[in-house]
């Protein structure tokens, strides 16, 4: 393709110049946005938890936290939660400073759903009960 350009060019053919440079950058162009597709479906399908086990708080906050990365969490409902290290560093000491007998309920409570998940974000972001 390079060559065709360089051939127009110098033959003085700006016509056939710009078809060829056109049709070689439509082509990069299809290329890089193949490539940027693929990396976003790879991205997007590459790490979920299905929380089936009894420690599902503590092994999704670990993991988020300790390897600094992002979690979907697919629940048993059908619902996707989005966990980030922020959000499971805040859920970390919001557990930590609960008395023992309420920290069960909070790591029930908190993957059980995403309008649970949201509220006690909200709770714990403004200090007020939703």
């Amino acid at each position: 393709m390079t060559d065709k350009i360089i051939k127009e060019a110098f033959q003085n053919n700006q016509e056939g110049f710009a078809e060829a440079f056109t049709d070689a950058l439509g082509h990069k162009l299809q290329e890089a946005l193949s490539d940027c597709k693929n990396r976003i479906a790879k991205e997007l399908f590459e790490k979920t938890e299905e929380v089936t086990e009894t420690d599902a708080f503590a092994s999704i906050i670990s993991e988020c936290m300790t390897e600094n990365i992002e979690v979907n969490l697919d629940l048993p409902n059908g619902e996707r939660l989005h966990v980030t290290p922020d959000v499971a560093s805040v859920l970390s000491e919001t557990h930590d400073n609960l008395p023992k007998e309420m920290q069960q309920s909070f790591r029930e409570m908190v993957f059980e759903s995403k309008d649970k998940y949201t509220k006690i974000l909200e709770t714990i972001v403004t200090g007020e009960e939703q």
